[in-house]
């Protein structure tokens, strides 16, 4: 473990939460240091450098634009952009006070998102949070409008609300939630977030069980991350 930077044999990381991949496939973000950094990995020069580091701050999820321009970064109860160009840093909603509540910029709430999108034409971004501080509580998917950076409810469900851990947008803005609780991944409906199509069989993951099948009857051992290509 460390944290040096260089060549991809050379190069330390410590506590990976995060890896993001843009549709350009040149390089991979990656959320170091428990949360506390941001590297670039170039896959043409197979270099990694540090991009930016926080403190304090502590990143809990990140996605970023189809063309690499800029990353959305969530904190516990902020969501920044990141300009992977000049690497300005800049509040698009939310404040220090966890709560959940719609509105512009800094009178918008966030609790604890545990996973974030960015719409294929960059004009959105999308935060999955919990709707309460309480151990079982809804799921709420949420929408940020990046130029006037207006947040909206896109649904509320408690059906989803089992470990939901991360949510990804297809190139028609179709949504896909992965759960690490029932183990199946979900292509959801993007206004209602109810259920379209289920893969994987809830709870049937254990360790001689086959990882693909037919017919939408995966099963999956375990979920510890998830992503969308959305190409």
């Amino acid at each position: 473990p460390g944290s040096s930077n260089g060549s991809f044999l050379g190069a330390r990381f410590s506590n990976l939460t995060v890896l993001v991949l843009p549709s350009t496939g040149q390089f991979l973000l990656a959320v170091d240091q428990d949360g506390t950094a941001l590297r670039k990995l170039d896959l043409a020069t197979s270099q990694v450098s540090t991009l930016r580091t926080f403190s304090p701050g502590k990143i809990r999820a990140a996605a970023c634009s189809r063309d690499g321009a800029f990353a959305i970064l969530a904190w516990e109860t902020e969501i920044y952009s990141l300009s992977l160009q000049s690497g300005a840093l800049s509040l698009v909603a939310g404040s220090a006070t966890a709560n959940y509540t719609d509105g512009q910029g800094t009178a918008a709430r966030f609790r604890t998102p545990s996973s974030v999108a960015v719409s294929p034409d960059a004009a959105y971004a999308y935060v999955l949070h919990a709707a309460t501080a309480a151990a079982s509580t809804d799921t709420v998917l949420r929408s940020i409008d990046l130029s006037t950076q207006t947040v909206a409810t896109v649904a509320r469900s408690s059906s989803l609300a089992n470990g939901l851990l991360s949510v990804g947008l297809a190139a028609s803005r179709s949504v896909w939630a992965a759960s690490r609780t029932n183990l199946t991944v979900t292509q959801l409906n993007s206004s209602s977030f109810s259920a379209l199509t289920v893969y994987g069989v809830a709870g049937q993951g254990v360790a001689d069980d086959l990882l693909s099948g037919t017919s939408h009857t995966e099963k999956f051992q375990s979920i510890s991350a998830f992503a969308v290509w959305a190409c």
